[in-house]
């Protein structure tokens, strides 16, 4: 399961986090723990995020939305700062 936070500037960086531009690098990162027919349970909160779905399927994953049923009580009034997919290694 992979819940990154959307932005860090940690003073252990040597460089800020933003999911938007480094969510591939990470989910790139995990695909060493999966064997084949393995998944990855990707989350976030930002309400602005787009994944990457070309870039995650050319790493051998193939992505399910599943937003929609993974939205907690307190996003209902606004489902676009909830967003979770699930991303299976195929190959």
């Amino acid at each position: 399961f992979i819940d990154p936070p959307s932005f860090s500037n940690s003073k252990r960086m040597s460089d800020t986090w933003d999911v938007q531009r480094d969510h591939v690098r990470l989910i790139r990162d995990a695909l060493g723990c999966l064997t084949r027919g393995g998944k990855i349970y990707f989350s976030n909160n930002l309400r602005s995020f787009k994944l990457d779905t070309q870039a995650i399927e050319d790493m051998g994953l193939s992505v399910q939305d599943i937003t929609a049923e993974t939205i907690p009580v307190d996003y209902i009034r606004n489902p676009k700062i909830h967003h979770c997919w699930i991303l299976t290694l195929d190959k």
